[in-house]
C-alpha cells in the first residue's frame, strides 16, 4: 500500500499553481519531485505578484485612480498567473512526439514568455527612475515652453506689441520734454504778466501774449501726445487679451503633456538610457532580470527530464483512457446485445403470427379439391423454409455483429 503524506494548504496551492496533480505527489516516492512543483509554482505566484505591481502602477499614471488601478492591475496579474500555468501545464505534454513538434512548442512558449517578461518588467523599471524620469520630463517641458515662447514672439501680434511699446517709449520720451517745456513756458508768462520778465512791466503786453501763445500751443502738444499714448496703450490690452485668448486654448494640452502620461515616461527613460551608460545597463539588467524570473518555470518544465511523476502520471492516465475505452464497449455490447433480443423477439412474434395463418388456411384448404391442396401446402412449405431461411440468416448476422 502507498504511503502518501498530508499536504498543508500552502503545497497544495503551490502545486496547483505548478499545474501538478495533488494525489500523485503526495506519496512519499513522490517527495523529490514535490519539492521541485512547489518551487515552480512559487515562482509562478511570485510572477503574478510582480505583474499585478507593474500593471497597477502602469494604470495609475494612465487613470489616476487607485481603486481602477488595483482592480484592473489584479485581472493584470491574474492573466499572467494563468498564462505561466497553462504553459507548465503544456510544456511536456508533446515530449513523446516528434523532436520537430517539441521544440516549436517550446520556442513558442518561450518566445510568449519573454515578450510578457518584457511587459511586466517595463512599468517596474518606470517606477525604479521615477525621480529620473521626472526630472527628464521637467527638462523638456522647460524646453518645449522655451521652443514655444520662441514661436509665439514670431507672430504678427506679438510684433505688433513690441512695435507700440517702443511706439509709447517715444511718445513718454516727447510728452516728458513737452511737459517740461510747458511748465517753463507758464513760469515765464506768469512772470512777463507780473513784470518780472525781460520788458519789467507788469500787464500784458505783446511779449506776454506770445508767451501765452507759446503755453497753449505747447498744451495742445502734450494733449495729443497723451492721447497718442492711450490709443496705443488700448491697442496693445486688446492684442494682449487676444494672445492670453489663444494660450488658454493650449493650457490642457500643455497640462497634460506636464502631468507626464505612460507613454512620455516611457520615452523619457529611454532617453536616459541613450544620455547616461549606467541608466542603460541598469535598465537592461532589471529587464533581463525579470525575464529570467518569468520565462524560469516554463524553461525547468520543458528542459527537466522525465521524472517519477511524469510516469505515474502517463500510467494514471493510460489507466484512465482504459478505462474510459472499457466503459464505452461495454455499453456498445450492451446495445447490441438489447437490438439481438429485440430482434429474437420480433422473429418470435412473426412464426407464431405465421403458424396462426396456417391453422386458418388448413380449415379453408379442406374445402378445396385435392390436387389445388397438394399445389397450396407445397407453395406454403417454400414460403416457410424461405421465411426460416431469412429468419436464421438475420440471427447469425447479429451474432456475429455480437461478437
Amino acid at each position: 500500500m502507498l504511503t502518501k503524506t498530508r499536504l498543508n494548504s500552502l503545497q497544495k496551492l503551490l502545486i496547483w499553481s505548478a499545474g501538478a496533480d495533488q494525489e500523485i505527489l503526495s506519496q512519499e516516492s513522490c517527495r523529490t519531485e514535490r519539492y521541485k512543483y512547489e518551487s515552480i509554482g512559487t515562482t509562478v505566484i511570485l510572477t503574478a505578484i510582480m505583474a499585478f505591481c507593474s500593471g497597477g502602477y502602469a494604470l495609475f499614471t494612465v487613470f489616476g485612480s487607485l481603486t481602477i488601478s488595483i482592480s484592473l492591475g489584479f485581472i493584470w496579474g491574474s492573466i499572467i498567473f494563468n498564462l505561466d500555468r497553462f504553459f507548465i501545464l503544456t510544456a511536456s505534454q508533446n515530449k513523446s512526439s516528434s523532436k520537430l513538434q517539441f521544440w516549436v512548442g517550446a520556442a513558442t512558449r518561450l518566445s510568449i514568455a519573454i515578450l510578457l517578461g518584457f511587459i511586466v518588467a517595463k512599468p517596474l523599471e518606470l517606477r525604479l527612475f521615477e525621480s529620473e524620469i521626472n526630472q527628464k520630463i521637467s527638462q523638456q517641458r522647460r524646453e518645449r515652453e522655451r521652443e514655444e515662447s520662441r514661436k509665439d514672439q514670431d507672430t504678427p501680434d506679438v510684433k505688433r506689441i513690441n512695435k507700440i511699446n517702443e511706439e509709447i517709449d517715444n511718445l513718454t520720451r516727447e510728452k516728458n520734454q513737452a511737459s517740461d517745456a510747458l511748465q517753463k513756458a507758464r513760469i515765464d508768462a506768469i512772470e512777463e504778466i507780473e513784470g518780472k520778465g525781460v520788458t519789467g512791466k507788469p500787464g500784458v503786453g505783446t511779449i506776454a501774449k506770445e508767451r501765452q501763445k507759446n503755453v497753449e500751443t505747447i498744451e495742445k502738444s502734450v494733449t495729443f501726445l497723451d492721447s497718442r499714448i492711450q490709443d496705443l496703450l488700448k491697442e496693445k490690452n486688446s492684442l494682449i487679451k487676444k494672445q492670453q485668448s489663444s494660450l488658454s486654448i493650449k493650457t490642457p494640452q500643455k497640462k497634460e503633456w506636464q502631468e507626464g502620461s505612460l507613454l512620455d515616461r516611457i520615452s523619457a527613460l529611454e532617453a536616459l538610457s541613450k544620455d547616461d551608460p549606467a541608466i542603460a545597463i541598469t535598465n537592461k539588467l532589471i529587464t533581463l532580470l525579470l525575464i529570467i524570473i518569468e520565462i524560469a518555470p516554463v524553461l525547468v518544465k520543458i528542459l527537466s527530464k522525465e521524472g517519477l511523476y511524469e510516469k505515474l502520471l502517463e500510467k494514471e492516465t493510460i489507466d484512465r483512457m482504459n478505462q474510459e475505452n472499457l466503459g464505452k464497449m461495454a455499453e456498445k455490447e450492451l446495445s447490441k446485445m438489447k437490438e439481438l433480443k429485440n430482434f429474437q423477439l420480433n422473429i418470435e412474434a412473426l412464426m407464431i403470427e405465421y403458424i396462426r395463418l396456417r391453422e386458418r388456411n388448413k380449415e379453408k384448404i379442406e374445402d378445396i379439391q385435392m390436387n389445388k391442396a397438394k399445389n397450396i401446402y407445397q407453395q406454403h412449405d417454400e414460403e416457410t423454409a424461405n421465411f426460416i431461411k431469412l429468419c436464421r440468416e438475420r440471427v447469425n448476422n447479429y451474432e456475429d455483429l455480437v461478437d
